[in-house]
């Protein structure tokens, strides 16, 4: 009889041990405020709270080492800031292209319109002197047709550099902005398909049914919650 009440103590003397470890992975504490908090790592506890747990805690990490932590926690930060605003920066670009190319068209049209009224005054001016030199020209030589012939000639020459220069401009134009359209097409093509792959993988990795760690904590330990 004694033989089995030894033999029972000792088994639950062993069970008792073997859950201190399990128990002693979630810290419960109340703040000044009177608010109580649950939390199963040592490391989010303030340090004025710390000391009713020294006993059953883990061992503290060195400063050094919270410092080598800090810092890397900070680099990476700053690092997915600067990526996100470079990534900002990059949509706004492709979201303001289509209305840059418009701005450009327009620009075009008015600088067109600009050049083109200068170059027809030009052109009626060179044909006034023209003519004007060329009757002076047949009243002191007296070749009129030979004059009129040449005055003709030189008229039709300036006639047609307006026309083969302002058909040059407007294909110039065409092709820059035909490039600038394709450079934009190809650019909105590439981050579409970016984003496909983005979705693609955020849908592999994503588990639907993995539940959350506060919920998974307040199973284990019912009396945690109350």
């Amino acid at each position: 009889m004694k033989l089995s009440l030894f033999i029972l103590a000792l088994i639950t003397a062993v069970c008792a041990f073997s859950a201190t470890p399990a128990a002693a992975s979630v810290y419960r504490y109340i703040d000044k405020d009177g608010l109580e908090h649950i939390t199963n790592d040592f490391n989010q506890i303030p340090d004025e709270y710390r000391e009713q747990f020294y006993d059953k805690s883990e061992p503290e990490k060195p400063r050094s080492v919270i410092n080598a932590q800090a810092e890397l926690d900070a680099s990476t930060a700053s690092a997915r800031e600067r990526r996100a605003q470079a990534e900002a920066e990059a949509t706004a670009q492709e979201n303001d292209a289509p209305r840059t190319i418009l701005q450009r068209l327009v620009s075009l049209a008015e600088r067109y319109h600009a050049l083109l009224a200068l170059r027809i005054a030009a052109a009626i001016a060179a044909i006034i002197v023209i003519f004007i030199v060329g009757g002076r020209l047949s009243s002191a030589f007296g070749h009129k047709r030979l004059t009129t012939l040449i005055m003709l000639t030189l008229s039709a020459f300036v006639i047609m550099y307006l026309v083969s220069t302002n058909l040059q401009h407007v294909s110039d134009s065409f092709k820059d902005i035909t490039g600038k359209v394709e450079k934009l097409e190809k650019k909105l093509n590439a981050r579409q398909e970016m984003i496909r792959q983005r979705m693609e993988e955020s849908g592999e990795h994503s588990d639907p049914g993995e539940e959350p760690q506060q919920h998974k904590l307040l199973e284990n330990y019912p009396d945690a919650s109350r």
